[in-house]
């Protein structure tokens, strides 16, 4: 009896290792008591906080650029700011929550810029994306390890808004930092948010675009943007703003 369940306590150690998501685990967590267990959260947060400092490095090896935001205007003043650097005059979105939940058409239209999302037109997103100084998405994941991006698309999520304006900001929470490929894949078909559906398809984004011609000579933004902007949305009041 005493082996059998030793084996059943292993067996269960194993199968919640090969599908444990630290980084995807809320900060709360609960002990066998039904009490919180403020090591376990603790231990959870340094795991996070890990994997935020990798992705940063690892963006910004690759000459992307990294803002964080303790809170919602702060995001928004970040984007602002870099329309407002780049003289921008039309912006087009995804059309997800999160962009409006932290207020950025209705800022943008204080600015005076021209603001679309994937589906508020009946002209085809690609068309507004061509004409576009400035594209905003969220992003699904993010792979610390190489400091990519991962980004699906679907209705309201065009590729193109990542792709085609010369600027490309995206906007990410840090629960959506994984550690890196591997991990990705095993989320991909059980994410409930796409009902474990395959993807039409899924971008990486590392960095600006970069092309190399026939002598190797290394071009940023030729075939995509010239330009990529991740601003972390951290309402941890430890968050530290910067750009």
């Amino acid at each position: 009896m005493t082996s059998t369940s030793s084996r059943h306590q292993i067996l269960s150690q194993i199968s919640n290792a090969l599908t444990h998501r630290a980084a995807n685990e809320s900060a709360i967590t609960v002990n066998d008591y039904g009490g919180i267990d403020y090591q376990a959260a603790s231990q959870v947060g340094r795991q996070r906080d890990v994997l935020v400092r990798q992705f940063e490095e690892e963006l910004t090896a690759v000459d992307g650029l990294w803002h964080r935001a303790r809170n919602a205007a702060a995001a928004c003043d970040f984007v602002l700011r870099i329309a407002s650097a780049h003289k921008a005059r039309k912006a087009i979105a995804w059309d997800v929550a999160l962009i409006g939940d932290i207020g950025l058409p209705t800022r943008f239209a204080e600015a005076g810029i021209e603001f679309f999302t994937g589906t508020a037109s009946v002209t085809p997103a690609s068309v507004h994306a061509a004409s576009a100084d400035i594209g905003i998405t969220a992003v699904d994941y993010a792979l610390a390890d190489t400091g990519t991006l991962v980004l699906r698309s679907g209705a309201g999520r065009a590729r193109s808004v990542s792709l085609l304006p010369p600027v490309h900001i995206a906007l990410l929470k840090p629960d959506q930092i994984i550690p890196g490929l591997d991990d990705l894949f095993s989320l991909l078909g059980r994410d409930n948010d796409f009902g474990g559906r395959p993807d039409s398809a899924l971008t990486f984004i590392t960095g600006p675009s970069r092309t190399a011609d026939i002598e190797l000579t290394l071009v940023v933004g030729v075939h995509g943007p010239q330009e990529l902007h991740v601003i972390l949305l951290d309402e941890d009041d430890r968050a530290k703003e910067g750009s």
